[in-house]
């Protein structure tokens, strides 16, 4: 699949199976959109540690550690364009 000529990808990897908790960051500049996937989550993973933020470097800063999962606005990486 792609958008806008960007590949999207999907995965099924079973995460919440092989972990008790699933790290996670989101990363968009619009925080409706982060609070949505942030919702999603939560209800998917009721322990997961969720950060978001505007920029890639921010969200990681928040988490305790690599995350497991990474939401990403591939246009919000982490340098305006």
């Amino acid at each position: 699949m792609t958008r806008d000529g960007l590949p999207i990808r999907v995965s099924s990897v079973p995460v919440a199976q092989t972990k008790d908790s699933v790290r996670c960051a989101i990363v968009d500049d619009h925080p409706v959109v982060r609070q949505g996937v942030r919702s999603l989550l939560e209800a998917t993973w009721p322990n997961a540690e969720v950060a978001d933020a505007e920029s890639l470097p921010a969200a990681l800063d928040k988490l305790s550690g690599a995350p497991d999962i990474v939401v990403l606005d591939p246009w919000r990486a982490g340098a305006d364009p």
